[in-house]
């Protein structure tokens, strides 16, 4: 364990002073205009916007680290990310997580690529290792409530990403081959490849077309341990089998478990494939036509088991005992009722389709915009149970036996109409209208063998069904008071319908499970989400001010299934839970030094949340958990960013620097369901993260190097996981990444990069990844 405070203090000072180091020979950041629309629905100079926008460009992404989604946003300030947001982690949406402005999940903050939600329309997850990051053309996060342009999910704010317009032909590819060496039988040895390409061009009938893919394919490593509680109980007459080299662990809770191995390494793999058209009918008539498809599949190997019988073969079955550190004897059953400890829930895979269609028109004055889209998708995996069968052999160990296939298959339609109105030259109004529909269905089926997915018997032991529909409106006007004021006024209604269905039966391979039959007639919900802002832009200054209220509807899964997130722990529905609701508000400055080129911003901001949905745990018989989801009460986010960016001239000619920090005040203020969790803090939101960089681009050469701080976060809700450096703990962590390119021609760049440079070892619930080196080729023309 390292000295936290001390870190962040010494890191702090020194990047800070370096940066802000000024002197008039230094040569000044470039000037760069922006026009960003996320945050107003309309194209808006970046300094007019109404929110602290950050944008990141395509050329920032390509000479930086930029693996996944959250390798490229990893630095920006008041995100958190963890999970499938990283490369070399496993894909998956239900290991990937997003915090944004201390509001935690990836629910409550939306991400859109071209305008297209991301957010899967059964929760509201998403799989990052599937978001494509190549064609990218720059992205726009933007903090704060924008419930009163988009609805639920922007709580927290929103990402937008948009890719590069065809403009001329050109060809591209990348790939890159690295992972680590642990060195650890354990754990393994990954192996990554990475391969991307792109075309796209513009044809003299005006006909754009951009056609992009991404791959990735991992060996993976063992990032998941098996652990276990022991007894000093005696099994009466079942036969125990006296082991060694098992170890008493502390759990990130205080409480005590047994580290009984690995769960075997990960292999996956993920692609996507993205092609859209582009036709202008005239100079202000214009067409836009896309789909996309990502994929991504989690495999599994055998465990590892650290229990050594006299002859030093592994058990992975049965009653064991060993001495504990103390001395003490202790005993476990490695499968008992519920399912061996080793197994896992894998395989396991994701595949989402979206499609879409939009057109924009200028008629006099007003420029009407319409589109529709579609999104199609399933995220699957399988469970073990009683019977499944771990069996070690001369030849190898032996995974088989029964278990259920879980299905997520979903779907959501998208229309929106919009219609940007000039009152007069210094007043656009804004007004829009959309219609949403989503649906989710799950049947559990049996599976002979529940490593194979395809060997479903026909026995279906659980059925669950969603609907919903939102019709809304919004409306926004822009008005220029003066050169220097701008105001934003606005709001959106929003209609949310919903209802569902449930049934559980007994199963041959389930055949002990309760039975139920639920209907869940139509019921509804109303919101209003006004949003009120002002921008005072001078020469050198920019202030703003912002107050708005945003909601986020319960999702199709929180509603009506039961999700099992380990063997012996599940999480049911609630067919009553209402949308949560927060009141925002945010005040804030950029300013640049003429004379230096020195940027600084910083912006203070504050969240009150209201029947924010959670998740309260009840200890079961047998050891399992049973969680269930109510609308607690409230909490409240008080928060501070802060950032710096300068040109250092003075060291090195095409060397730059930024610096930027964040702090999360969080608690919940009242919670009916848990009052012990009254003044803890939020759970998945850190006080602190620390960001800082360095860029360097001179001649045939760029480089990049970075490095952030993120301190503990919870994920128990009375913050009682206080443990870190084991198993399931949510470590607090520093790590740093550098990439290093150079360029043999206008159209041949080599790379080298290296991920946690500083080969750290830390939890994030799962083992997370340890130095990484890759090579790097990209040829352009």
């Amino acid at each position: 364990m390292f000295d936290r405070s001390g870190l962040v203090a010494n890191a702090s000072l020194v990047v800070f002073t370096l940066l802000s180091t000024q002197t008039r020979a230094q040569e000044a950041l470039p000037e760069i205009e922006i026009a960003v629309d996320a945050a107003t629905k309309t194209p808006v100079a970046k300094e007019k916007a109404p929110a602290s926008v950050t944008v990141i460009t395509g050329e920032q992404i390509e000479k930086g680290v930029s693996g996944r989604i959250g390798d490229i946003l990893k630095t920006t300030p008041g995100i958190y990310m963890r999970g499938s947001a990283y490369d070399l982690t496993r894909p998956g949406n239900s290991v990937g997580t997003l915090t944004m402005r201390g509001i935690p999940g990836a629910s409550r903050t939306m991400m859109l690529v071209d305008g297209v939600p991301l957010n899967s329309p059964y929760a509201a997850t998403i799989d990052y290792s599937t978001i494509p990051t190549t064609g990218i053309d720059r992205i726009e996060v933007v903090p704060g409530a924008f419930s009163s342009l988009y609805g639920t999910n922007a709580m927290g704010g929103l990402i937008s990403i948009t890719t590069k317009k065809p403009e001329k032909r050109e060809f591209g590819f990348t790939t890159a081959v690295g992972g680590f060496a642990t060195g650890n039988q354990v754990t393994g040895d990954s192996l990554t490849e990475r391969v991307t390409a792109y075309y796209r061009d513009r044809y003299e009938n005006g006909l754009g077309v951009s056609l992009n893919f991404s791959g990735s394919n991992s060996a993976g490593y063992g990032d998941e341990f098996a652990t276990k509680a022991a007894t000093t109980t005696s099994p009466g007459a079942a036969s125990v089998v006296p082991v060694c080299c098992l170890q008493m662990i502390p759990t990130s809770s205080g409480g005590v478990t047994t580290l009984l191995g690995n769960r075997g390494e990960r292999p996956w793999n993920t692609y996507n494939v993205r092609g859209q058209l582009y036709y202008d009918v005239d100079e202000h008539t214009k067409l836009t036509a896309g789909t996309s498809f990502g994929h991504s599949y989690n495999g599994y190997s055998a465990p590892t088991s650290a229990a050594l019988n006299g002859a030093g073969f592994p058990v992975y079955n049965g009653w064991v005992s060993f001495l504990d550190q103390s001395g003490g004897l202790r005993r476990i059953n490695l499968s008992d009722t519920s399912a061996n400890a080793f197994l896992s829930f894998t395989p396991a895979g994701e595949w989402t389709s979206r499609t879409f269609l939009r057109g924009e028109a200028k008629i006099g004055d007003v420029t009407i915009k319409a589109g529709v889209n579609y999104t199609v998708g399933d995220a699957w995996f399988v469970s073990p149970v009683a019977r499944s069968v771990l069996l070690a052999a001369p030849t190898g160990i032996w995974i088989g036996g029964p278990g259920t296939y879980s299905p997520a298959q979903q779907e959501r339609m998208i229309g929106n109409l919009q219609a940007d109105i000039p009152i007069v030259q210094s007043n656009l109004l804004t007004i829009g209208m959309q219609y949403q529909r989503e649906r989710f269905d799950r049947d559990v089926s049996d599976l002979a063998d529940h490593k194979d997915p395809y060997s479903k018997t026909g026995a279906v032991s659980y059925s669950t069904h969603g609907r919903s529909s939102t019709l809304a409106f919004f409306a926004q006007d822009k008005f220029d008071v003066t050169d220097w004021l701008t105001v934003y006024v606005g709001g959106r209604y929003d209609n949310w319908r919903t209802s569902g269905s449930t049934w559980q039966t007994r199963s041959p391979v389930q055949s002990s499970l309760p039975l139920f039959s639920n209907i869940y007639p139509d019921r509804g919900a109303e919101a209003f989400s006004p949003k009120a802002s002002a921008v005072l832009t001078f020469e050198q200054l920019t202030l703003r001010a912002s107050v708005g209220r945003a909601f986020n509807t319960p999702q199709l899964f929180q509603m009506y299934t039961r999700s099992q997130t380990t063997l012996t722990n599940y999480t049911d529905g609630d067919p009553n839970l209402r949308p949560e609701k927060v009141t925002s508000w945010e005040i804030g400055f950029d300013y640049r030094f003429a004379e230096t080129g020195t940027r600084v911003r910083a912006t203070y901001y504050e969240n009150q949340l209201y029947d924010l949905i959670y998740t309260y745990a009840t200890a079961l018989p047998g050891g399992v958990t049973q969680n269930s989801r109510t609308n607690a009460g409230r909490a409240r986010v008080k928060g501070v960013e802060a950032g710096i960016e300068q040109a250092l001239g003075f060291i090195a000619e095409g060397l730059t620097g930024f610096a930027n920090v964040t702090h999360n005040d969080s608690l919940m203020v009242r919670n009916f369901a848990q009052p012990a969790s009254v003044g803890s803090r939020l759970t998945f939101t850190p006080e602190w993260m620390v960001n800082w960089g360095l860029a360097y681009s001179a001649g045939p050469w760029s480089a990049e190097l970075n490095g952030r701080y993120t301190s503990k976060v919870y994920s128990d809700d009375q913050n009682r996981d206080t443990f870190y450096g084991i198993p399931t703990a949510y470590d607090p962590f520093f790590t740093m990444d550098t990439k290093v390119s150079y360029a043999f021609s206008e159209n041949l760049k080599a790379s080298i990069i290296v991920t946690n440079l500083l080969d750290k070892e830390y939890y994030q619930f799962y083992l997370q990844p340890r130095r990484a080196v890759f090579g790097e080729i990209a040829y352009h023309f």
